[in-house]
């Protein structure tokens, strides 16, 4: 049987940055362009055989001729780029997909944007196309899925009606019960785990 992971990778970071905030009260992101992020998944599947690991996230391509936008644009493309390279020394898979939406506050009175946030869209639309795919193309497949993002649910529905081995994996502080009742088994990553895999050591 081939066992294949999808991680919904922002949810995954959202919570390595949860994480991260609790311990030592920063929760931003540059812990995050070393971490090892398969030493974490293997831990939570200890004694799982492993064949592929994928990881979502979107494409950066962004449509706006605000300079702020472009320039955060920019910073995002060189952090995904150093980004990318991090997961293939982890032999890990970066799937692109979805897009970047700006989500801009404007202030009418003053006739000025308050603020400006990029948001990913499309990653879980992604996602579950993936698996279903790999369903599709390999009925003796198990899929072990990294998320907390409900839109899955409809993907894991079809794929239960298709007798799909699924794996859930969760976090220790906010399980979603939805994922709970379809899924054949489940396991939680920990505060431990984030901590025994906040290095990435290259060998």
């Amino acid at each position: 049987m081939k066992r294949i992971v999808f991680v919904d990778g922002e949810n995954l970071n959202y919570k390595l940055r949860d994480f991260n905030k609790s311990e030592c009260g920063d929760g931003g992101r540059d812990f995050l362009q070393n971490f090892n992020y398969r030493g974490i998944i293997e831990e939570v599947l200890a004694g799982v055989k492993i064949d592929k690991i994928y990881w979502f996230g979107a494409k950066i391509k962004v449509r706006s001729n605000r300079p702020e936008i472009i320039e955060k644009a920019n910073t995002i493309k060189k952090r995904h780029a150093e980004f990318s390279n991090l997961l293939r020394k982890q032999g890990i898979d970066f799937v692109k997909i979805g897009f970047l939406r700006a989500r801009e506050v404007f202030d009418e009175d003053a006739g000025e944007y308050l603020s400006t946030n990029l948001t990913e869209k499309g990653v879980d639309i992604g996602m579950a196309v993936k698996m279903i795919e790999e369903r599709m193309n390999d009925s003796d497949v198990e899929i072990i899925f990294i998320s907390a993002d409900t839109d899955l649910l409809p993907a894991l529905e079809y794929l239960k009606k298709l007798n799909t081995r699924l794996v859930y994996v969760g976090y220790e502080d906010g399980q979603i019960f939805s994922f709970q009742k379809i899924v054949g088994s489940m396991r939680v990553i920990t505060k431990a785990m984030f901590l025994n895999n906040k290095q990435f050591i290259n060998s």
